[in-house]
């Protein structure tokens, strides 16, 4: 990391979801609880105990 570059959570949005799970699926051994949730609840928040709202850390727009 650059001196000045600083990461940024972001939520989940239709127009960049693909990249994320993208990245989830490169990394499917320790992202299984979350992809499980994703396809069972999706990324958005709901009343089910195990939803949430995903979100992303991106640093230099990766």
């Amino acid at each position: 990391m650059k001196e000045g570059d600083s990461p940024i959570v972001v939520p989940w949005i239709e127009e960049t979801i693909y990249r994320s799970l993208d990245f989830l699926k490169k990394r499917y051994q320790s992202s299984m609880f979350l992809l499980g949730n994703f396809e069972d609840y999706g990324y958005e928040l709901t009343e089910h105990m195990n939803s949430g709202r995903f979100k992303s850390i991106v640093l230099n727009d990766k």
